[in-house]
């Protein structure tokens, strides 16, 4: 199993698109340059863009949150975050290890793909 919490945001958010169907085309720490096969209107086309900021950008991640009933939920002391799915073991749980509810969501969504 990886260690996810051992990852940082730019490492997340490659293995989010990764598993989210896009082709991963360079390994810079930062950012990189990724590709989907999708079909349009008027037949298949390749979609290029950079890799989606999942663990900072709501609009990114929020997608992924509902499509795959994530639960965040704030812990009453501390301020720190809590995600999970509860269809899964406790093992699942991402438990405050970050101050950051998007951060805490992905590390759950790669640990639901792992087990797939």
């Amino acid at each position: 199993m990886i260690d996810y919490d051992a990852m940082t945001d730019p490492q997340i958010n490659k293995a989010v698109a990764i598993y989210c169907g896009f082709e991963l085309h360079s390994e810079d720490e930062i950012s990189c340059w990724v590709t989907k096969f999708i079909s349009a209107g008027y037949g298949p086309r390749h979609v290029v863009s950079l890799v989606s900021d999942y663990c900072n950008n709501w609009a990114d991640a929020g997608p992924i949150i509902v499509e795959n009933r994530i639960t965040i939920e704030a812990e009453t002391k501390g301020g720190l975050w809590n995600a999970y799915h509860e269809d899964f073991p406790a093992n699942f749980v991402e438990s405050g290890l970050d101050d950051d509810p998007l951060h805490a969501a992905m590390i759950v969504f790669l640990k639901m793909k792992e087990a797939e």
